[in-house]
């Protein structure tokens, strides 16, 4: 987990990051800076590496791609993040061939790619 406390370069260790979704919080517990016990938030792992830019960001994903393995997902791990959007808006296209010989027509295509369904399956499909 990247050292955060620390700042500066130190931060750049580490495979890595919290996220912003709290999952939990500890029981009291003591840390050397303060005798005092307390509870500390607890945070999904991140594998993108906020403060970092471009590939160098995905530090994680280049390590287990080098050794044969594969970034952890599900519990603990935060929820991935839409691959689109870093973009102000997104313009998808495609070119759609039905024929009436197969038992679909042009309306019925139509009325497919315009139902809600099809919209969040895009949606949940981009990821």
């Amino acid at each position: 987990q990247t050292t955060y406390w620390k700042g500066g370069a130190e931060m750049n260790f580490g495979l890595f990051g919290l996220g912003k979704t709290r999952l939990h919080t500890t029981g009291k517990m003591h840390d050397k800076f303060s005798p005092i016990p307390r509870s500390w938030p607890v945070y999904c792992l991140d594998s993108r590496l906020e403060f970092l830019s471009g590939e160098v960001a995905l530090r994680a994903q280049a390590v287990a791609d080098a050794w044969g393995g594969s970034v952890p997902t599900g519990r603990g791990m935060c929820p991935p993040q839409r691959r689109l959007s870093a973009l102000p808006s997104t313009l998808l296209a495609c070119r759609v061939s039905a024929h009436d010989g197969v038992g679909i027509g042009r309306d019925d295509v139509r009325a497919r790619l315009d139902s809600g369904s099809f919209s969040a399956d895009l949606v949940r499909r981009t990821l």
